[in-house]
């Protein structure tokens, strides 16, 4: 064997080996560059979680939570069944859960603020006690303190989002991270596909090794999410209450949905790169 063919033959294992690892690394590059940019635009903004509490009925359930707690609250008390039935209507509950999430969202107070259901609990009350001249003692009076407060503290607790200064933390500290990792990703992603764009003089080499790390990235990211979401492994969460539950698991699992749809999308440019051919004029 002639030393020229020895070294057109290391040459080419050179090369073949470099591709390899070069299509490798776009591969892993790129599946971390999608789901860190999946993650920053569905689970880490809050104009989709906002969204998923719409479409997960967050509102309306917690609504018909709280006034059922606010019945059960108020029974013993003396005061009527009917005048604390569905006590705090949809619309107005929505109203307040929006303003509380928005401005907590930037960079507002993270409790809802209950000033105008303490309003309408006072008065209610003090219209029903006025209107049937009932004149209360001492001991009445603290009862009824109690049971404001009570009522306060549940309408607090069902029209709150739980954990709400945790995620908004975690989403600002995401932000800051995302754009720096994003924009490395970037350049490493560019790095290396210059590298193995130089390694080839013909296209035929370069579409291939290119198509193996579109279609490598594509199906590591979709293969564990199609899993989880096929196998409903999500729904099986336990978790209270019931609204809860229902945005939480419709959240995840459209962040699911998204990297099988990303995924499948991915491995089918990769196939257009692999097998279409480009003419030359």
């Amino acid at each position: 064997m002639t030393k020229n063919k020895q070294k057109e033959q290391y040459t080419q294992y050179f090369i073949t080996k470099s591709s390899y690892i070069l299509s490798l690394l776009i591969a892993i590059f790129l599946s971390i560059l999608v789901v860190l940019t999946v993650t920053r635009f569905t689970v880490m903004s809050p104009g989709f979680l906002i969204s998923k509490m719409d479409g997960a009925d967050f509102y309306k359930q917690s609504v018909v939570s709280l006034n059922e707690e606010i019945q059960q609250e108020t029974q013993s008390t003396g005061f009527p069944i009917e005048m604390f039935e569905n006590y705090v209507d949809e619309d107005t509950a929505k109203t307040a859960m929006e303003k509380y999430i928005n401005n907590a969202f930037d960079g507002g107070e993270t409790t809802i603020n209950t000033t105008e259901f303490e309003t309408k609990l006072t008065q209610d009350i003090d219209n029903y006690l006025t209107t049937n001249n009932i004149i209360i003692n001492s001991e009445s009076q603290e009862a009824i303190s109690v049971l404001k407060s009570n009522l306060i503290d549940l309408y607090k607790s069902y029209l709150s989002f739980p954990y709400l200064a945790l995620v908004i933390d975690v989403i600002n500290t995401y932000d800051g991270i995302f754009l720096i990792a994003a924009a490395a990703l970037v350049v490493l992603i560019g790095l290396a596909s210059f590298l193995l764009y130089r390694l080839y003089s013909h296209y035929q080499g370069r579409r291939r090794y290119f198509s193996y790390a579109l279609s490598a990235s594509g199906l590591m990211c979709f293969a564990l999410p199609f899993f989880i979401y096929i196998g409903k492994f999500i729904d099986k969460i336990s978790l209270s209450p019931a609204y809860f539950y229902n945005f939480f698991t419709s959240t995840l699992n459209s962040y699911m949905l998204t990297f099988v749809i990303v995924g499948l999308v991915m491995i089918v440019l990769a196939n257009i790169v692999a097998y279409i051919k480009f003419e030359r004029k």
